[in-house]
């Protein structure tokens, strides 16, 4: 049997769950194994392993204003995230300045003959390519179970059409579809025509059975009237793990932070680099600064507008402030302001120092510390839900859209459903 786990978290996890006739891998791995390291080729020939590394607006060495430069790397994303096979095809789909497009044609290429890195994007697409042409041939399995299939996106649910089986099966819930911001569909949807059988389940085999009742009326009162979330009783409540939940990276660090003072060890999801990104960049904002979150690139307006304006540093007193204050309706980016203030900015780049030890450490620590979105897939007997998890906006008027308010309660249905015996700090479940 082949799982296909949604990251590599969840992908450790399920090795611990299933027996030694499953092989547990994530899309990214399968796609590794076949054009990174066999260096899988249009012709057949195998080129050797392939370099891997990210491409941004940076590597882009065409003359293209900054913007150009991000638009040509979204519709590279977007195409590598795609059920396209023809790039040609894709381009002209998009109606794109040939300037864009060239440039895209361009670097893809280069990554297919390896003269520049490629990306886990490039190697997943290179990978549909190839099994749609029969190319690579993956081994035929018994079954293969895609996991989170109501996020995914079309590149994944593609290879998944083509992997050799007897049988398939996609796992998911499409009230925990947090993902769309990043090319994702629901698969459900996208594989109704092909699927001989939907079935519908109403049993979490991992939540406690009274935290399931709540999870349920939450569930029923903001995502679906009719949602049905019963549990499992536990017999043994002995806490061997336990993970904290936040919404945000700003809140996450200032756990980090706490637990540092305490001397309590940790285990992170994602690398420590991504984590501290945003804050990195705003504590660093200064005339040619280094930017160590390129989507937060905007800020050095603000920084700028900041230092022009004697009427606003008179408002504000410091850059900080004044960056929280104009995008108050960011709460990643008004948490990071917030953290920043409270630790100051030595203080973050010395917990960024440990967070990387701890991110090489091998050893499992009784703690994991997670946001809401790196937590799918995952569960701990215990989960600690952080204070920014608390749906103030449902009571604030005019914060959001409805679609971005559904992503938020989705999100929070993802957090607290990731417990199996205890929930701690999600008290306003059944009120809010």
């Amino acid at each position: 049997m082949l799982y296909l786990a949604y990251n590599r978290s969840a992908r450790e996890d399920a090795e611990k769950s299933f027996g030694p006739n499953t092989e547990c891998k994530t899309i990214d791995a399968l796609a590794y194994k076949y054009i990174i390291r066999d260096g899988a080729s249009m012709n057949g020939i195998r080129v050797g392993p392939r370099k891997i590394d990210w491409f941004t607006w940076r590597n882009v060495d065409i003359d293209l204003r900054y913007d150009e430069k991000l638009k040509l790397i979204e519709t590279m994303e977007i195409y590598f995230a795609s059920n396209f096979i023809s790039l040609k095809t894709y381009l002209t789909e998009t109606g794109i300045d040939k300037n864009i497009t060239d440039g895209v044609t361009k670097y893809v290429q280069q990554m297919a003959k390896k003269e520049i890195p490629c990306t886990f994007g490039f190697a997943k697409k290179y990978l549909h390519i190839l099994m749609s042409r029969n190319v690579v041939v993956v081994p035929e399995v018994d079954l293969v179970i895609l996991d989170e299939i109501q996020d995914s996106p079309q590149v994944t649910l593609e290879i998944f059409k083509l992997l050799p089986a007897k049988r398939k099966l996609g796992l998911g819930d499409q009230n925990q579809s947090i993902y769309n911001f990043s090319y994702c569909v629901d698969g459900f949807q996208y594989l109704h025509d092909v699927a001989d059988t939907q079935l519908s389940l109403t049993t979490s085999y991992r939540v406690d059975k009274e935290i399931a009742k709540d999870i349920q009326v939450f569930g029923r009162k903001y995502l679906q009237s009719s949602m049905v979330f019963e549990g499992i009783e536990y017999e043994d409540r002995t806490i061997n793990n336990s993970m904290f939940i936040s919404r945000t990276n700003g809140s996450l660090i200032a756990k980090m932070m706490e637990m540092n003072k305490q001397g309590i060890q940790y285990n992170l999801t994602r690398p420590a680099k991504e984590i501290f990104s945003l804050l990195l960049t705003i504590i660093s904002l200064k005339p040619g600064c280094k930017i160590y979150h390129q989507p937060s690139k905007f800020l050095l307006q603000d920084m700028e507008e900041y230092n022009r304006s004697e009427t606003i540093r008179t408002r504000h007193r410091t850059l900080f402030s004044y960056i929280a204050s104009k995008h108050a309706k960011d709460k990643s980016i008004k948490t990071a302001c917030s953290t920043i203030v409270k630790y100051g900015g030595q203080a973050i780049f010395k917990c960024f120092d440990i967070a990387k030890s701890h991110e090489a450490a091998k050893v499992k620590h009784h703690l994991t510390l997670t946001t809401a979105h790196s937590s799918k897939g995952l569960q701990s007997d215990k989960v600690i839900i952080a204070d920014d998890m608390f749906p103030s906006f449902l009571t604030e008027e005019g914060t959001m859209s409805e679609e971005d308010m559904e992503q938020e309660l989705k999100l929070i249905y993802v957090a607290v459903s990731r417990c199996k015996k205890e929930l701690s700090g999600a008290n306003w479940l059944t009120q809010v």
